[in-house]
């Protein structure tokens, strides 16, 4: 079964209390679901019409268990913390075998 990557790109971020606060209660959900941080930060370097925000990436076992991350009651709380606070897009990808 191939791994799947959950990619968030952060479009605007007003307050960033907001996101560590956000950050804490999200990485109890990703380690209870098999998740593993591979990236988190700000673009060091953009290409063609990248844009420099930033960005996080977390692998997970299966696309399975990156949906059950993504709709889990910690996950869905941590989202309504972040109120208007931070604008961002999430997408699961399946991974190559």
């Amino acid at each position: 079964m191939p791994r799947a990557y959950l990619v968030v790109s952060y479009h605007s971020i007003s307050d960033l209390k907001t996101l560590a606060a956000y950050g804490t209660l999200t990485a109890t959900a990703t380690a209870f679901f098999a998740g593993r941080f591979l990236a988190r930060g700000d673009a060091v370097a953009t290409h063609e019409r990248g844009l420099a925000e930033r960005l996080t990436i977390v692998e997970f076992p299966s696309v399975e268990k990156a949906i059950t991350f993504r709709e889990s009651r910690i996950h869905q709380e941590a989202l309504r913390a972040l109120g208007d606070d931070v604008v961002h897009h999430v997408r699961i990808v399946e991974g190559l075998e």
